[in-house]
């Protein structure tokens, strides 16, 4: 019996210490589409303050966030399906540069071939434990009105967290003249039945 007591005890130990947040996640995620400025700005909320500049022996980061996107909105996040990646590149502090790569090469098997294609680097912020920075709509090279990302959070470079989102569509001028319209012709039905 005192045996399983150890063992039980032992166990609670190692789970308390996984789950003291030694890997971040991220507790909210958006990519938001902002008018004003024709841009998405994204947002990462993290269960802790990361620790982005600490580096190993390999130039990894003690803790990490990457996005993958699929530009035509649907969830497959394979390598082959993934169009853009952002990758984390440089961090000082509060304030870093995030990267967006087009994967147009992923998997060619010529060396000198990059698989990956930088588009645009832009800062981005660090206030405790959100992240945030925007790229433009045009260096995103959307497909349709929207997207899907993954997000996923590396400790020492390996993944430790990941999970799936949809972007919000930027809203077509189109469709909203039909939403007025629709409203309007509602109204007016509604006024006339009494």
């Amino acid at each position: 019996m005192k045996a399983r007591g150890n063992f039980i005890m032992a166990a609670m130990l190692v789970l308390g210490w996984a789950n003291q947040g030694w890997a971040i996640v991220v507790t909210e995620s958006t990519a938001e589409y902002q008018a004003s400025s024709n841009q998405f700005l994204f947002r990462a909320v993290f269960d802790r303050v990361p620790d982005m500049e600490t580096m190993d022996q390999y130039d990894r980061r003690a803790d990490c966030v990457a996005w993958d996107i699929d530009l035509h909105g649907l969830f497959r996040f394979t390598r082959v399906d993934t169009d853009r990646v952002i990758r984390v590149e440089q961090v000082t502090g509060e304030i870093g540069e995030v990267t967006l790569y087009d994967t147009v090469n992923w998997g060619n098997p010529d060396p000198d071939i990059p698989w990956w294609v930088p588009i645009r680097s832009v800062p981005f912020l660090l206030i405790g434990n959100a992240m945030e920075f925007s790229f433009e709509v045009p260096d995103l090279g959307l497909v349709n009105q929207t997207f899907s990302y993954q997000v996923f959070t590396t400790e020492y470079g390996r993944t430790v967290w990941h999970s799936n989102y949809v972007s919000s569509p930027i809203p077509c001028p189109a469709t909203a003249i039909l939403l007025g319209v629709g409203g309007i012709l509602i109204r007016a039905l509604r006024r006339s039945g009494r």
